[in-house]
């Protein structure tokens, strides 16, 4: 997992928060935000990637995998900042 930012309005430390939003298949979805633990400021909700649905096994895992990367991923951007 990438390892997250500190919040960029307050410096506060972030949290990743995923809930079951769902199931398909028998199976729980989730969808995954990143939010500050001092501010509240959060990311939106990402879902997992479909395009794992139902391939192998373990699709669950990688779906739950592929939204909690796309919500740090998106919670780590800094628009014109380069590191």
């Amino acid at each position: 997992m990438s390892e997250l930012k500190p919040c960029p309005f307050c410096g506060g430390n972030a949290i990743v928060d995923s809930v079951i939003d769902g199931r398909h298949h028998g199976v729980d979805t989730w969808a995954t935000k990143v939010c500050c633990a001092k501010c509240y400021v959060t990311t939106q909700r990402y879902l997992g990637d479909c395009k794992y649905l139902g391939k192998g096994k373990n699709w669950p895992e990688l779906l739950y995998e592929s939204c909690k990367e796309a919500a740090i991923a998106a919670w780590n951007n800094r628009q014109g900042k380069t590191e």
